[in-house]
């Protein structure tokens, strides 16, 4: 995928349906192309539950990876960035999510597709200026609700304390 004017590789994905063991510790491989099982699943209400939160973050790494592997939203976005702020709900919202299981991995480092490989190139443009200010504006207010909720918790647990 390219991005930028000229444009400049960002990254390239790559496919098997195979996964690796590998030990941190010696570097060895344990296992080498073990299957791996991949499913379709239900979401449900909980799995909502549990990537809310870490949205705001993810959610413009999560339209960049799916645009550059799917030539249907390539064919309905201009980029990934009109699939963030036009499609990214569909994130949260997905009545469906694609599993992938390592059967006896064993607690060693699994390596399995997709494989990404990364280059660093800053940006031309500020075009993602606006969204991640968003971002930080919702962490803050994250950050500030959570000291809020701390603070009124301990007050709440001190005058519990006091005598009568």
């Amino acid at each position: 995928m390219k991005v930028g004017s000229p444009p400049r590789k960002v990254f390239d994905v790559g496919f098997r349906g195979t996964f690796d063991l590998i030990d941190e510790s010696s570097g060895s491989t344990i296992r080498s192309n073990a299957d791996a099982i991949n499913i379709i699943v239900k979401a449900t209400a909980t799995d909502a539950v549990l990537i809310l939160w870490q949205a705001a973050f993810s959610l413009g790494v999560m339209a960049t990876m799916a645009y550059a592997l799917s030539p249907d939203l390539q064919a309905r976005y201009s980029g990934p960035l009109d699939l963030f702020q036009h499609g990214g709900h569909s994130f949260i919202t997905a009545t469906l999510w694609y599993a992938v299981s390592f059967p006896r991995w064993d607690c060693y480092r699994v390596e399995h597709d997709p494989v990404y490989v990364a280059y660093v190139a800053p940006p031309d443009s500020n075009e993602l200026a606006p969204i991640l200010g968003l971002m930080l504006i919702v962490l803050i207010i994250l950050i500030i609700v959570a000291v809020a909720i701390g603070v009124a918790a301990s007050k709440k647990k001190r005058r519990g304390q006091m005598p009568r």
